[in-house]
């Protein structure tokens, strides 16, 4: 029987995808609710977002009350920014989705089975922030005010600050991404309560000084596994932090597996045989940098090797790799286990530190991983579990897909592998277990400083 921890446990983001339906009544007291029942991983949004999601959603069909805090700004990504933003919903009614994920009134809901509170952006000096922006681009350092500004003026709720510090002693913070003013602020605001889950971007950010002093702050870190925590050791020195490392994987806990069955078949646009990369696209350049790798494919290999991105956002396929490269955008569940299924093997980002999900999907599909070094946690996971294959230059990478698939046994039998070490360390009921520990010990630490205070 799992014992909760006492506090409620909030996850931070600065974003949050909502759903489509009716109107939901205002939350009397979110603290009060201790989550309801989750089927599969059909969670909105992606990357740090989805990731933050399963968590909290577990947790919650568990007994462990969770809440997820997050901001909302109508101003976000349009030309005017600096009129005000949304005003406060009227006896609890909520805005529909719009374009982007800061079409929504601030306020209390509940969302995919999920308490959510919205806290409304403050105002943003868009000419001030594109500037500092800019200047971090061209390489020219910031100041610690010129950083502080830069945050204060991205996305970022002067009340949600508020909320972390005078709520600190009934909650526990969760604060995801790592390069993010809600990140920043919210753990100078309460570094003891605060734990990281160091979903790592690719901004300007991942240089400043303050984002650093913030992430040196947090005394408790999160993370999918011990070769993750490796990875981000050497980029964050842990030293004498907390740490506890902890993931699941839906449908590790099943047996038989429903994951390689799940879907229907691929969309035809998916034609055999395809190497998959699933994650968000644009932006941090991984989807473009794993279209190059094919480029130097395409009038090389006598296979018709394709590759597949499915997910948030576009990336940019050049047209002399159009029969090359297909497409795909975001899918839904079902077409997403149909393409894991039918891959010849499941791509990591190149440079990403943290453990892609879509990795140990993949495994849990019985499809083996192909990555490349510079993905620290993925890489060591994949020898360490003998789940597929490490390639070090445009060469390898294409011997290394001709021989998958040339040798569909031995490609069979690397996915075999990670099925079975996503099912033995990657279960979402162990994974909550040593979550409620690992939470119920930081409030007993927080406990023992505060009578040697």
């Amino acid at each position: 029987m799992l014992r909760p921890p006492n506090r409620t446990i909030v996850f931070v983001l600065p974003a949050l995808s909502g759903v489509e339906g009716p109107a939901l009544p205002a939350l009397p007291a979110l603290s009060s609710v201790a989550g309801s029942s989750v089927a599969g991983s059909s969670v909105a949004g992606s990357g740090a977002e989805a990731r933050a999601r399963a968590c909290a959603s577990h947790l919650a069909e568990a007994g462990v009350r969770v809440e997820m805090w997050t901001t909302t700004a109508q101003w976000f990504g349009q030309r005017n920014p600096g009129r005000p933003a949304l005003r406060p919903p009227a006896a609890g009614v909520r805005a529909g989705r719009s374009a982007n994920l800061h079409g929504f009134e601030p306020g209390d809901t509940i969302e995919n089975g999920l308490p959510v509170r919205r806290f409304l952006a403050s105002p943003r000096d868009e000419k001030l922030y594109r500037r500092l922006e800019n200047q971090a681009r061209s390489g020219r350092p910031l100041s610690l005010e010129e950083e502080a500004a830069f945050f204060r003026n991205g996305v970022w709720s002067e009340g949600m600050r508020r909320a972390i510090h005078n709520q600190r002693r009934e909650c526990l913070y969760v604060f995801v991404p790592a390069f993010a003013a809600t990140t920043v602020f919210g753990i100078l605001a309460a570094p003891q309560e605060s734990v990281l889950m160091p979903c790592l971007g690719a901004g300007v950010e991942a240089s400043f000084r303050l984002m650093w002093e913030a992430a040196d702050a947090c005394h408790h870190w999160l993370f999918s596994c011990e070769q993750e925590r490796e990875a981000l050791a050497e980029l964050f020195g842990l030293g004498a932090k907390r740490c506890l490392c902890a993931e699941g994987v839906d449908y590790a806990d099943e047996k038989p597996s429903r994951a390689a069955s799940r879907g229907a078949s691929p969309p035809a646009a998916a034609r055999k045989p395809y190497a998959l990369f699933l994650g968000r696209q644009g932006g941090d350049g991984a989807a473009e940098e794993l279209i190059g790798w094919f480029r130097g494919l395409i009038g090389d290999s006598p296979l018709p090797l394709r590759l597949v991105l499915a997910g948030e956002g576009e990336a940019r396929i050049p047209p002399e790799c159009a029969e090359t490269v297909v497409g795909l955008g975001r899918v839904d569940e079902r077409t997403k286990w149909a393409l894991l299924a039918n891959a010849l093997c499941v791509l990591a980002p190149c440079g990403e530190r943290r453990l892609p999900v879509s990795l140990l999907e993949g495994w849990l599909a019985r499809r083996p991983a192909l990555v490349h070094p510079r993905s620290r946690a993925a890489a060591a996971l994949t020898e360490h579990a003998g789940a597929g294959l490490v390639y070090r230059s445009c060469d390898e990478f294409r011997h290394a897909l001709e021989w998958l698939a040339r040798e569909p046994a031995q490609a069979s039998a690397l996915g075999d592998r990670g099925e079975a070490h996503v099912r033995a360390r990657f279960r979402w009921s162990d994974a909550i277990d040593e979550l409620a520990l690992f939470f119920r010990e930081i409030e007993q630490w927080l406990a023992e400083a505060e009578l040697i205070g």
